[in-house]
């Protein structure tokens, strides 16, 4: 995957132009899309393009990242996965030093919020990826999933399109996101020192979200009716 740029009152700035104040990188979540996810499904207006810039200074480069987790297709799609791809692609986008030196604010929405995360944490620990972390100096989370999804209908959704003798990514990929997974606490725990180089703003609802829920079909073929 690689990045969708959302110029807007900065577009007469090239990459490269030493005057960009900082670069905002949006995520997006789960079965998300790069542009179509911050798009309101009535207006049709998108709210990188045509509010974020409002509050923000001209000289401001938006860029919003997109990648393949939807569940209804089987591939090699992983949180590994996922986070190789995304610094690799945030790096091939900051490619000069004037670059990697800019300022880099960090929106992620559900599991582009793990995704964030996990490249910060790869950044870390990789000094050929140091420049991303040195540069963030602020993330904005929306519905982080820091302690975990309810994945129980996402796994019996996923189960049911799965051969039974093959191991899914999916469900792996499922499992590592479940509540109180250790995968999740042990990432938390890593975070303690970076979080205290930047600044932290989460936003969550107050209200339950609906999510998938498993319907069972029953066919009956005497008479070639499907319910």
């Amino acid at each position: 995957m690689k990045f969708r740029r959302v110029i807007i009152r900065c577009k007469h700035f090239s990459d490269s132009d030493s005057s960009l104040a900082f670069s905002v990188v949006a995520v997006t979540g789960f079965s998300g899309h790069a542009y179509g996810s911050w798009k309101n499904r009535q207006s049709h207006r998108m709210w990188l393009k045509d509010f974020l810039p409002r509050d923000l200074p001209k000289n401001v480069r938006i860029l919003t990242y997109g990648y393949n987790s939807s569940l209804l297709q089987e591939g090699r799609r992983g949180l590994l996965e996922f986070r190789r791809t995304f610094v690799k692609n945030l790096s091939t986008a900051r490619n000069s030093l004037e670059e990697r030196t800019r300022p880099l604010v960090m929106l992620g929405h559900s599991l582009g919020c793990i995704l964030i995360t996990q490249a910060l944490l790869q950044a870390q620990s990789n000094p050929d990826d140091k420049h991303i972390l040195d540069a963030t100096r602020a993330v904005f989370f929306f519905g982080a999933p820091h302690s975990g999804f309810k994945v129980d209908a996402f796994v019996a959704m996923v189960e049911d399109l799965t051969s039974s003798n093959k191991q899914s990514t999916r469900l792996r990929l499922l499992e590592q996101l479940r509540e109180d997974s250790e995968y999740l606490e042990e990432q938390r725990e890593r975070l303690i020192h970076i979080w205290s180089n930047m600044r932290i703003y989460s936003f969550y609802e107050l209200k339950d979200t609906p999510t998938v829920q498993k319907v069972c079909t029953l066919r009956i073929l005497d008479f070639g009716l499907y319910f």
